[in-house]
Order: C-alpha cells, then sequence, then structure tokens
C-alpha cells in the first residue's frame, strides 16, 4: 500500500469511529465525499506538518461542512469532481472504515482484498463489498 493509501485508511478508521452517527454524512458516497473527507484530511496534516489523527480531530466538523456544502451546490445529478472511483483516497478510506487501522494484520488483509479486486473481472460492483468479503472470510 502506497503512503496515501494508508493515511486514508487511518481516516476512514477516525470517521467510522467518530462519526458513525452523524446524520449528515450516512449518505457519502465512497468516490464523491468519502474522497474527498480523505484528501481534504491528508492535505491539512500536510500543510501543519502534523499526524492524521490530530488533522482529524481540529477540522472533522470543518470538513463535514465543506463536503455537504459542496454536494448539496452539485445537486443529485452532478457527480462531485475530487476524484476518480476507485483511487487510493477512496479505496484506503473504505478499507479503514471496514477492516480498521492500518496495522501490519490489516494490511494484510487489504492486499489480499487488493489481489481480489484486481483478478476479479468484474465480479465485485464495489470496493467494499471484496474488503467485507476478506472480512467475512477471516483472510
Amino acid at each position: 500500500m502506497n503512503e496515501v493509501f494508508r493515511k486514508s485508511m487511518e481516516v476512514g478508521y477516525l470517521f467510522a469511529k467518530e462519526c458513525k452517527d452523524i446524520e449528515s454524512t450516512s449518505d457519502w458516497l465512497a468516490n464523491e465525499e468519502c474522497y474527498a473527507f480523505a484528501k481534504i484530511t491528508i492535505d491539512h496534516a500536510e500543510d501543519e506538518n502534523c499526524d492524521i489523527e490530530t488533522a482529524f480531530h481540529k477540522y472533522m466538523n470543518v470538513i463535514i461542512n465543506i463536503v455537504n456544502t459542496f454536494a448539496i451546490l452539485k445537486g443529485d445529478d452532478i457527480p462531485l469532481t475530487f476524484g476518480p472511483m476507485w483511487s487510493d483516497y477512496t479505496r484506503g478510506f473504505l478499507a479503514g472504515e471496514i477492516i480498521g487501522f492500518p496495522t501490519e494484520e490489516n494490511l494484510l488483509k487489504v492486499a489480499e482484498a487488493e489481489k481480489i479486486w484486481n483478478e476479479d473481472d468484474g465480479k465485485f460492483g464495489y470496493y467494499q463489498e471484496v474488503l467485507e468479503l476478506v472480512v467475512d472470510l477471516g483472510l
């Protein structure tokens, strides 16, 4: 996993742990809002030379408001234009939400999910399905 993926995984883990009950994030899409949340959080951490957790706690509410405001402004028929569908930001965020913090053990699970995802031949429509399969099978 590259550094963006690992940092996004940490963001996703923190998000699942601390934002799961926030109503305004309940309908976020992975390739749009989750991508934006991870990218903005990582950018803040890099700009301020701090760790992901510090940036997350410092800016969580601000970033949620920014992402939700942009989502409202874009309308239902216009996708956000933050990044590609299954970028490292998106996949990492989802891995953090579903598998957990980027420990060595969890990174092995992600590596297995990545292997399945890359060999899937269209079987899985969503990356989170592969992550859930790895968790369910205990791989």
